[in-house]
């Protein structure tokens, strides 16, 4: 007889992400391709990186969360109008199958504030409300998470409730000019080392500078009239914009005294150098573990 289990997963546009779990514990990972990336269709790819599982195991449901339930995804699924609470968004999951596998995808959130301005996030949510689970003191009163990628998500919740949203492109922006022209020595760095003084520069540039676009030409400039590396340029432009959403944030009335952030290690570290200059104390919880508490709940609802 073969062993009940369920699949979770993340799939998110650039990466998919598959725990295997029986038994409440997870016993295996595997990785795949993000919805942004595929050469074949989702539903494919799924069945594909499911088989051998699917074969071994006796597997109930598969739980997806992220672009899996986006256009172009596996399944397209809504949006839950915030203010959102965890049993709003689990209770709101859509179903449809894969192989014979019943397949339970999150949906994502949506905001529009006072003066009509539009956000939503998808896979994002699944960290937070895992995040809430994980640590409930964070339902008491108001807090603000902060979840850096590609679009960094800052998040307001007030009781449990996901109650405000707002998206900055940092990450993207970041990966974009890293292939510009404002890399004089032939591209970026790709050696993933920080250079501490290109970044601090950055930061301070972008802290203190009334605009973004009139500091980025510092990055190309400082290679051609004072030969710095593109390690050099690639901290400098990392910590301006990183320090230009942090201070958009503190315009805006938005910057609270303390974050709480989920996502990569490195990433946040970074975050954390510039928040901890505007006054900001921060919080690092881990990625992993939110995301698979967040679709435990979507698995205690299906």
């Amino acid at each position: 007889m073969s062993i009940r289990a369920e699949i979770l997963g993340d799939w998110g546009t650039s990466n998919l992400r598959l725990w295997l779990r029986f038994g409440g514990a997870v016993a295996e990972r595997r990785d795949g391709r993000g919805v942004g990336a595929l050469a074949a269709n989702a539903a494919q790819q799924l069945r594909d990186l499911t088989a051998a599982w699917r074969e071994a195991y006796d597997i109930s449901v598969i739980v997806l969360c992220g672009m899996a339930g986006a256009r172009g995804g596996l399944h397209e699924t809504g949006y839950v109008e915030c203010p959102a609470s965890a049993a709003d968004w689990a209770g709101r999951a859509a179903r449809t199958e894969i192989a014979d596998t019943p397949v339970t995808i999150g949906s994502g959130l949506a905001f529009r504030d006072r003066d009509g301005r539009d956000d939503v996030m998808r896979g994002e949510e699944t960290q937070v409300f895992g995040a809430l689970r994980l640590h409930p003191e964070l339902a008491i009163g108001r807090a603000t998470m902060l979840l850096p990628g590609t679009h960094s998500k800052w998040v307001t919740l007030d009781g449990g409730r996901v109650t405000g949203l707002r998206t900055f492109i940092t990450g993207e922006l970041y990966a974009l000019l890293s292939r510009s022209s404002l890399f004089a020595t032939g591209g970026a760095d790709e050696s993933g080392h920080t250079d501490e003084e290109g970044f601090a520069q950055g930061m301070a540039e972008g802290r203190n500078a009334p605009g973004l676009t009139g500091s980025l030409f510092q990055a190309r400039a400082g290679q051609l009239r004072q030969g710095r590396s593109a390690a050099w340029a690639r901290s400098y432009l990392s910590g301006l914009l990183l320090a230009s959403e942090v201070a958009q944030m503190q315009q805006l009335g938005m910057l609270p005294n303390q974050v709480t952030m989920i996502g990569a290690h490195a990433l946040c570290e970074r975050y954390r150098t510039v928040l901890a200059s505007a006054g900001v104390a921060t919080r690092l919880l881990d990625d992993e573990a939110c995301t698979l508490a967040g679709l435990e709940l979507i698995l205690a609802h299906d």
